[in-house]
């Protein structure tokens, strides 16, 4: 058993970090934030870090560089090192590593061009696709239809969208309840 957090190996510490994490997330986050600092477990066992007192803003440089490196997207190294920053925050509230520690872990810039798109669908559009759906007989009511609706008049997110079940729909009050379900999976973002 480890008595002093210092002595924790990155293993050691990424599970500890996740169990912690784990009443606060949802089981879809904890799983990506697994994948993200796996790689980073990985690599530090490669290199010889034993203990999480050997971490400094170097070794943080390294693991960018190398994963820059594999001809990673700026995206995802983003991704990865935004986790690992608050995997690092975590170690200094529990005295594992050096105070301001995860203020040395570079998180690069994405481009752009590499960002989430923002394409929406114009008012005009949506009136009219809606005005072709209810009125032409091949297609109202279709998945198409239905979904367009939906995602119009309730502004959800399509993971949202995707974890409607059949009785999430009042037809008497004309509601649609969305329910966080991961035993079924289909979990919410944020359990919302």
């Amino acid at each position: 058993m480890v008595t002093d957090p210092s002595d924790l190996s990155p293993r050691q510490a990424v599970n500890r970090y996740l169990d912690r994490r784990r009443s606060e997330l949802t089981e879809s986050t904890i799983q990506s934030y697994r994948y993200r600092l796996k790689l980073w477990m990985e690599w530090c066992e490669k290199q010889g870090i034993d203990r999480v007192s050997e971490l400094t803003g170097w070794v943080f440089e390294q693991f960018e560089a190398h994963r820059s490196g594999e001809g990673i997207a700026a995206q995802t190294i983003n991704g990865e090192m935004k986790t690992l920053k608050g995997h690092v925050e975590y170690l200094e509230r529990i005295g594992a590593v050096e105070e301001d520690l995860a203020e040395k872990i570079h998180i690069p810039d994405v481009p752009q061009g590499e960002r989430s798109r923002d394409e929406r669908l114009s008012t005009e559009r949506a009136r009219s696709l809606l005005r072709y759906f209810r009125t032409t007989e091949h297609s109202y009511g279709t998945r198409y239809h239905a979904l367009l609706e939906l995602l119009w008049h309730t502004g959800a997110r399509i993971g949202g969208i995707r974890a409607l079940d059949l009785r999430d729909f009042d037809a008497e009050e004309g509601i649609v309840e969305f329910v966080h379900r991961p035993s079924t999976g289909t979990p919410l973002k944020n359990k919302l």
